[in-house]
């Protein structure tokens, strides 16, 4: 069975310390209401929210970029969604473990960085549950990788703005793009420290 943590590991992935750290946060446009049918370690899958999934994933697919800045150092995080089917003979476990859930690959680069293997990497295989905020979902990591594991809610507004929430009142707010920031090497960035 696929083992979904219950906290992030805020130490190891910049992933889930992008999503969840308040210092990025602003009080939302529209108040957040709590979702009412949410089971608190309940075992309830992507197809339980499958409309109000399917919008925010419509809305985060619907540009190339999703992206925010960290408004302290002006650092860029350039989200992509993209959803993927995975087919029972591409799984090779039982298929009872992914009955009922939606995919999709999440891709992010922090000021145009995109590592591509190791304990960072940024492709990652994820899907949705319910999430305890209406009009939001839970996002989580699916692969079976426990060195990368990351959770967080994803919600939209009426205005189909879309942004991640750490609780009622703090939410990190994301801008459609086409392109994000392009990647400048600390060499390039600090030519005077470089002898």
């Amino acid at each position: 069975m696929l083992t979904l943590k219950t906290t992030l590991k805020l130490s190891l992935v910049p992933l889930a310390y992008a999503l969840s750290m308040s210092a990025f946060a602003v009080p939302p446009l529209e108040p957040i209401a709590k979702n009412p049918d949410y089971i608190r370690n309940g075992n309830q899958r992507s197809n339980v929210v499958q409309g109000v999934g399917n919008k925010i994933l419509d809305v985060a697919s619907s540009a190339k970029y999703q992206i925010y800045h960290y408004t302290n150092d002006d650092t860029e995080y350039a989200f992509s969604f993209k959803r993927i089917s995975i087919a029972n003979e591409q799984y090779t476990g039982n298929a009872a473990d992914i009955d009922g859930y939606i995919f999709f690959e999440l891709w992010y680069a922090i000021d145009g960085s995109e590592i591509k293997t190791g304990q960072f990497q940024t492709m990652q295989v994820s899907s949705f549950g319910p999430s305890e905020y209406a009009n939001a979902i839970h996002v989580m990591k699916m692969d079976r990788d426990e060195r990368r594991v990351y959770e967080f809610d994803l919600g939209i507004d009426s205005q189909n703005r879309l942004f991640t929430i750490r609780n009622e009142n703090d939410v990190n707010y994301f801008t459609p793009s086409e392109k994000h920031k392009k990647y400048v090497s600390f060499k390039d960035k600090h030519p005077e420290l470089v002898f």
